[in-house]
C-alpha cells in the first residue's frame, strides 16, 4: 500500500517549482510554506496573522489612544483677567479716556473754575467706565477673583470649551460691575473691586480684538438661560456674591 506524505518516495518536483507531486496519487507531499499576511480587526483594533482558516494574535499590542490633555482653566482665567485690568493695552485705553478728559476741560477756555469742573464732570460721566483706573499688580483681588471665577465656570455650566475662557471673563467683569437682576432677585451681586477697576464694554474689545460684542451677547444670553429654571425663576445654588 502507498502512503503519501511527509514519507512519500514517488514525489516529483512541478512544473511551476512551487513543491513536490505525487505520481501515483497526484497530492502534494511537499513545498515552500504558505504566506502568512495580516489585516486589521475593527473590534479590537490590534492587529491578527491569517493562516489557513485561523486567526492567530501577533504578539505586538494594539495602538492606545491618547487621552485630552487636562486644562488649566484657573490659569486661562487668570491670563484674561491680567489681560483686561493691567496689560499695556488695558493702561494705554485708560490714559486715552484720561486725555479726553484733560483735553475737554482745556478746550472749555473758561476762567472760572467751576466751570472747567463742570466739563471735566460731564466728559467723564459720559465716559463712565472708560476712565476706571487699573488696579496695581500685585492686587489680591485679581487672584481671589479668578478663583471665584473659576468655580463659578463650573457651578454655571455651559458656557463652551477653555477657547472661550476670554469671553467668559469679558462677560463676567460686565455682570460683576453692574449686576444681575432676575425677576427681582439679584442673581449676581456687583463687587465694589470690579466696579472701580474694569473697563467700559467698548473698551474690552480694545484690549482683546478676540473678543467682539456679539460673541459676549451670545454668552450672556446662554448664561442668562442657564441661571434659571424653565419657568425663568432663578436658581438659588447659581447665584454669585463677592465680598471684595
Amino acid at each position: 500500500m502507498h502512503e503519501c506524505g511527509q514519507r512519500c518516495c514517488e514525489g516529483a518536483p512541478t512544473a511551476g517549482q512551487e513543491g513536490e507531486t505525487c505520481r501515483l496519487t497526484g497530492f502534494v507531499v511537499s513545498g515552500p510554506p504558505l504566506l502568512a499576511y495580516t489585516r486589521s480587526s475593527r473590534d479590537t483594533f490590534s492587529k491578527r496573522q491569517l493562516l489557513g482558516d485561523n486567526f492567530v494574535r501577533m504578539g505586538a499590542k494594539g495602538t492606545k489612544r491618547r487621552r485630552p490633555r487636562a486644562v488649566n482653566i484657573k490659569g486661562k482665567i487668570e491670563q484674561a483677567l491680567r489681560t483686561f485690568l493691567y496689560s499695556d493695552a488695558r493702561i494705554q485705553e485708560y490714559e486715552t479716556a484720561q486725555a479726553r478728559v484733560t483735553t475737554a476741560a482745556r478746550a472749555s477756555r473758561s476762567n472760572q473754575l467751576s466751570n472747567v469742573f463742570k466739563v471735566a464732570f460731564a466728559v467723564s460721566t459720559r465716559l463712565r467706565h472708560s476712565i476706571n483706573p487699573p488696579p496695581p499688580r500685585d492686587a489680591p483681588e485679581v487672584e481671589a477673583l479668578a478663583g471665584a471665577l473659576t468655580r463659578y465656570f463650573k457651578v454655571a455650566g455651559g458656557l463652551s470649551s477653555q477657547k472661550a475662557v476670554s469671553v467668559y471673563c469679558a462677560l463676567m467683569l460686565q455682570v460683576l460691575r453692574d449686576g444681575l437682576t432676575i425677576k427681582n432677585t439679584v442673581v449676581v451681586y456687583p463687587s465694589p473691586f470690579v466696579q472701580k477697576h474694569s473697563p467700559s464694554d467698548m473698551q474690552l474689545g480694545k484690549i482683546n480684538p478676540h473678543v467682539s460684542c456679539r460673541a459676549i451677547s451670545t454668552f450672556f444670553r446662554r448664561f442668562k438661560a442657564n441661571v434659571v429654571t424653565p419657568a425663568g425663576d432663578p436658581i438659588a445654588s447659581k447665584c454669585l456674591r463677592l465680598s471684595y
